[in-house]
């Protein structure tokens, strides 16, 4: 199922295909351009507040088809045991016999075409920042060093290289695949050989050691450090692995939670999770049960106040759905035997409480796919016996809640209901125990939409995305003119109307085949919203009524006054109105998110040339100014559009005299001058 699911995720921008024709969820495309300056803030960081308002103007609306550019995304964990495959074997020649000999060679083209543009051209401007520090080659083979980060601790890089190429890589970092901190260390590694330190292989140095020089080397470390006590200690219960003590364990469980780093947590908790493995290997499901058990309750116990500001990455929250696939397994093997009572019965009932424990967690988080799966492990594993002890928890808790939390809890009672075909006890329990905005749903589901307006009206107003949801589910049930009246009554109110209610009318009236009603609603939108979709949609409703040109000139008016300047230039360009395009630019802020000047400078190219040219040297000027690698190639493409632009207005000593002054101003820009050589320039 994994794999299905994966081989239907887009690369570009993570949104979910059901199917190779179907719509999208929620999401952004990452191959747009406009995302360009923030692609390491949103892959690597999760951090999208850096561009908000440009991702409420991109995202997909809900029923987008997969795009012609949809790309599989590749979900791979790259370690010492995955393969990437060989490269093509490509000498590197050296004037200096003294530097060190690569036992396996490589070149910048190899790497090239091994990582995607984005991470190539990233880890080139790392390497040239000198970025990879403490850079060694153990052995013949394998490369390590530390790459800096937007991390304040640097990311670990390793690469094993083998036959004619590289064999596998890995880095801490959390981008996966061949992420730019392994371009940077290879590059380093193909450029700069002399930085790196040789050293032999570990395992072939302590190899030469006596089992008394490495009791006696093991002994003065732990000295040195005692914390690897503690590793030493797992050691030996990985070699045992029978009647492990729960005390032990959970020993080394918060001796683990007590490092200052992150991944010093994530790898030390790591290793605990391999002697449940082990254990679970060997059929001692009862020790592995204790080590997920104790593991994912520690983490429930101080994920919200000690980790959570820390994982960033969710690293410890995966790390917590490992425990619970653990415990699944656990509960799995023990299916069969006599739950009733004695051994098995005292420890499911043990795993199904942490597994609710850590659901519960995941709730006051605010459901942030804490230990995911919990709930489902518990509903596809427990007996009605064990359930009845856990229902007795729920309905406990929910005596204690409210709002989402309440909706959530109640939500899980329901479930099982449901998987046990007691539709009507989980009407019940909504009815009795259920959040308002649950009951509202419950009457449309019984057949009662007005009573849902009604409710809506009364409880929700202030809520679009609940008041969206409610009319979207009418429209499914086959009550659309219900929800369409809702909408229109909130609307004539200025207190409780909200645009996207426009939207949702255009689109209906539209789907309903009533054209005036959805260019009414829709001439709204437009107005509003000031986006090129909306304007180009009232288009093709007004051309289809046969009034776009009486429509067209309100609207223009009305954007006008306005001051809707933005929207103005993207209907002039949309239209071929270069003219106009000029006159609007200089209103327009500046958007990073959209080059509204190099827009208008290719459209000015044919008509006003001279305007284009002083618009693509501004450009080319701001983007050197940002001192990067690929704004240094934007640069040189702009230059080459200028340089076009003066041959054929006949100016060509001019732009030699131009480009000579720009490069001696940026002489020492190594980088940018590389680019415009590659350029042509």
């Amino acid at each position: 199922m994994a794999d299905e699911i994966s081989a239907r995720i887009c690369f570009y921008c993570n949104s979910f295909f059901p199917s190779s024709e179907g719509p999208t969820e929620y999401g952004i495309c990452l191959e747009d351009n406009d995302f360009e300056p923030y692609t390491e803030e949103l892959l690597e960081n999760s951090n999208y507040a850096s561009c908000q308002e440009l991702i409420n103007s991109k995202q997909f609306p809900g029923k987008q088809k997969a795009c012609d550019k949809f790309k599989l995304a590749e979900i791979i964990k790259i370690d010492d045991d995955t393969s990437m495959g060989d490269l093509p074997e490509q000498s590197i020649g050296t004037d200096n016999e003294a530097k060190k000999q690569k036992s396996v060679e490589i070149t910048e083209e190899s790497i090239r075409k091994l990582a995607d543009e984005r991470s190539f051209s990233r880890g080139l401007d790392y390497y040239i920042n000198g970025a990879v520090s403490a850079a060694i080659i153990r052995g013949e083979n394998e490369l390590s060093g530390l790459c800096a980060g937007s991390r304040h601790e640097p990311y670990r890089v390793k690469v094993m290289l083998g036959g004619n190429g590289i064999h596998n890589a890995s880095c801490t970092c959390p981008r996966g695949g061949l992420c730019k901190h392994i371009v940077a260390l290879l590059l380093q590694y193909v450029h700069e050989p002399d930085n790196f330190t040789i050293t032999p292989l570990m395992k072939s140095q302590l190899e030469k050691f006596s089992k008394d020089e490495l009791i006696k080397l093991i002994l003065d470390m732990v000295e040195m450090k005692p914390s690897l006590e503690a590793i030493v200690d797992r050691r030996f219960l990985l070699s045992s692995s029978s009647n492990v003590e729960k005390a032990k364990i959970r020993q080394h469980v918060e001796q683990a939670l007590t490092f200052e780093e992150l991944y010093a947590v994530e790898d030390s908790l790591r290793d605990i999770l391999q002697l449940g493995e082990t254990m679970e290997k060997k059929g001692d499901i009862s020790g592995a049960g204790v080590v997920y058990q104790e593991v994912l309750g520690a983490l429930c116990s101080c994920y919200e106040d000690e980790l959570l500001p820390l994982d960033d990455d969710g690293d410890i929250a995966i790390l917590a759905g490992d425990c619970v696939d653990g415990l699944c397994s656990c509960l799995e093997a023990t299916e069969e035997e006599s739950v009733d009572e004695g051994k098995w019965g005292v420890l499911r009932n043990s795993w199904l409480d942490t597994l609710l424990e850590a659901e519960l967690t995941d709730i006051i988080l605010g459901g942030m796919d804490f230990a995911a799966g919990a709930f489902d492990t518990i509903l596809n594993n427990a007996t009605d016996q064990e359930w009845a002890l856990l229902e007795t928890r729920l309905h406990n808790e929910i005596s204690q809640s409210s709002n989402w939390r309440r909706e959530r809890l109640v939500e899980m009672l329901g479930a099982w209901h449901s998987l046990k075909g007691q539709e009507d006890e989980m009407a019940r329990l909504i009815q009795e125990m259920g959040t308002e905005e649950q009951q509202m749903f419950l009457l449309l589901r019984e057949g009662n939409p007005q009573e849902a307006a009604v409710m809506a009206k009364q409880h929700f107003t202030a809520q679009c995305g609940t008041i969206l949801r409610l009319v979207s589910a009418m429209a499914e049930s086959g009550a659309a003119e219900a929800g369409a009246a809702l909408l229109s009554e909130l609307l004539a109110d200025t207190k409780t109307s909200h645009p996207n209610y426009w939207k949702w009318l255009a689109n209906y009236s539209q789907s309903a085949g009533d054209l005036k009603e959805a260019l009414k609603w829709q001439y709204e939108v437009a107005l509003h919203y000031h986006t090129e979709e909306s304007y180009q949609t009232l288009r093709e409703i007004g051309e289809k009524l046969q009034n776009w040109e009486q429509v067209r000139a309100r609207l223009l008016k009305d954007l006008e006054e306005h001051k809707a300047w933005e929207t103005l230039l993207q209907v002039a360009l949309l239209e071929g109105e270069v003219d106009q395009a000029l006159e609007l630019l200089p209103l327009v802020p500046y958007h990073s998110w959209r080059n509204y000047r190099e827009e208008v400078a290719g459209a000015a190219t044919e008509k006003h040339p001279e305007r284009a040219l002083i618009l693509y040297r501004e450009l080319a000027e701001d983007a050197i100014r940002l001192k990067e690698r690929s704004s240094y190639r934007k640069a040189a493409q702009y230059f080459r559009k200028a340089k076009t632009i003066y041959n054929r207005l006949g100016k060509s000593a001019e732009w030699e005299g131009y480009i000579y002054r720009i490069k001696g101003e940026y002489t020492r820009y190594r980088a940018l001058q590389d680019e415009l050589g590659k350029a042509g320039l």
